[in-house]
């Protein structure tokens, strides 16, 4: 795996848009340190965890007690958290795991999923509404209804996000172009 790196700083903004991704609570907090990336924290469950600059993995740094010890420090995908979090679902409190086998923590992606995922961000930029693209999601997907909505939250996510991006080079280069207009016009001034 190529090197990996993380997002250096997250917008206050994010704590209304991030879910943890062991616990799925809804309330976490950005935790900024001087010269290190950025970390998202969970209160509820005790994580803290970076995420690499094109959002595909993200690396524990603290975790909750009895979780998968293999997933700390490490950049991980969704899927592997997913499975891991579904393993330490299956363990009795004693820490042994239950009569029922888990899947490996290196299970290969879902290509249902991404399909949906690639779907629905389209859809989204096809400005069609969240019951369009729940419609659309239910009717070519076998993904439980958690899912499409988790799906249909990430792609609303990643394209206000992509606005929010565009809207900034736009005025970047609106300011840009004015500037050289205006050094242009001294320019002219002061030779003639």
């Amino acid at each position: 795996m190529p090197e990996l790196s993380a997002i250096n700083f997250f917008p206050e903004e994010w704590t209304n848009k991030v879910r943890c991704p062991i616990c799925h609570s809804r309330y976490v907090e950005i935790q900024r340190f001087n010269a290190q990336p950025d970390q998202i924290h969970c209160p509820n469950c005790g994580v803290s965890f970076q995420i690499e600059t094109k959002g595909n993995h993200i690396k524990f740094l603290e975790t909750p007690i009895n979780f998968y010890e293999g997933m700390k420090n490490r950049w991980v995908t969704r899927n592997e958290v997913e499975e891991a979090v579904k393993n330490n679902r299956n363990r009795n409190q004693d820490g042994k795991l239950q009569e029922r086998a888990a899947k490996p923590v290196n299970a290969k992606p879902n290509p249902a999923r991404a399909e949906a995922v690639r779907r629905a961000r389209s859809l989204v930029q096809l400005k069609n509404n969240e019951d369009a693209i729940r419609a659309a999601l239910k009717s070519s997907s076998s993904l439980s209804a958690s899912e499409i909505e988790e799906i249909i939250k990430d792609a609303f996510s990643v394209y206000e996000t992509q606005q929010k991006l565009q809207t900034r080079r736009v005025l970047i280069y609106s300011f840009a172009f004015i500037l050289i207009l205006i050094v242009f016009f001294i320019v002219l001034n002061v030779l003639f």
